[in-house]
Order: C-alpha cells, then sequence, then structure tokens
C-alpha cells in the first residue's frame, strides 16, 4: 500500500533539496503507477491515460520542488 496522503504532502515534497531526492523517494514509496496517478490526482498534477510512470514522476516533481527550484534560480539570477 501507499503512504497516506493529507494536505502536507505538497509541501512536504517541496521540501526536498533536489529533484533527484524526491525523485528517489516517489521511486522507493509508490512503485506502481497507479499509486502515483493516485498521488499525482490528490496534488492536483492533470494525469492521462497515455502517461507513463517516469512521466507521472516528472509531472510531480515539477508540480513540487522542480517549481520551488525554478523560482529560487530565476530569484537568484535577478539579484
Amino acid at each position: 500500500p501507499s503512504p497516506a496522503l493529507d494536505e502536507n504532502t505538497a509541501d512536504q515534497f517541496s521540501k526536498y533539496p533536489s529533484r533527484q531526492s524526491l525523485e528517489e523517494h516517489l521511486l522507493s514509496k509508490y512503485p506502481d503507477k497507479l499509486s502515483l496517478a493516485k498521488l499525482a490526482r490528490s496534488l492536483s498534477v492533470p494525469v492521462t491515460k497515455a502517461d507513463n510512470y517516469d512521466t507521472l514522476v516528472n509531472k510531480i516533481i515539477d508540480a513540487t520542488v522542480g517549481y520551488r527550484l525554478r523560482a529560487e534560480a530565476i530569484r537568484g539570477r535577478s539579484t
């Protein structure tokens, strides 16, 4: 069974230090496409039938830690 989801999941994922560390977490905790798709939907990440496992991992990363890392990179360049 996949870990329980709550309203803090996206916030917890956004605190990972890198895309790779979150990817490793997702691969270990959500081993199949069904559990990963459920997680994605709970995070309001669009899921299509054509999405494969790797696509879902990337969408979740982009919607959580990827967003924060891009924002930090933009702020870093503008200062």
